[in-house]
């Protein structure tokens, strides 16, 4: 495989990490307002994109992270697929917060295991 040549005094450019994760809070703890939308808004979590403004603003710690993620992914203009797939997985993860009583951030790995499986075959199905 071939480079691509660059010109001469040309430095290759510094890549830049794409997200600001010093801001988000990784506290594992729910709060009582997170724990009380992600049970009331039960399997509407599944639809991520259902929620309301109301549920999406007292889940904002939980959905901005995820919401800086995809916004680095590559997703084809005309992909509704992905997009609605990108969806399910942000409310896959809520409801697994919900579930366990706890952020991903305080997951261990059986707990990670269990919600995406333990290698890239389980989770494709």
């Amino acid at each position: 495989m071939t480079a691509l040549a660059l010109p001469a005094g040309k430095a290759v450019p510094d890549w830049a990490w794409p997200l600001d994760g010093v801001s988000w809070n990784r506290d594992p703890q729910l709060s009582v307002e997170e724990r009380a939308v992600l049970v009331q808004a039960g399997p509407r979590l599944l639809m991520s994109s259902q929620l309301t403004r109301a549920e999406r603003g007292a889940l904002e710690r939980l959905l901005r992270p995820l919401e800086q993620v995809r916004s680095c992914l590559w997703i084809p203009d005309k992909a509704g697929h992905h997009r609605w797939v990108d969806y399910q997985v942000v409310g896959m993860l809520l409801t697994c917060t919900a579930e366990t009583d706890s952020t991903w951030w305080g997951w261990d790995q059986s707990t990670w295991t269990r919600v995406i499986g333990p290698d890239a075959q389980d989770w494709s199905r």
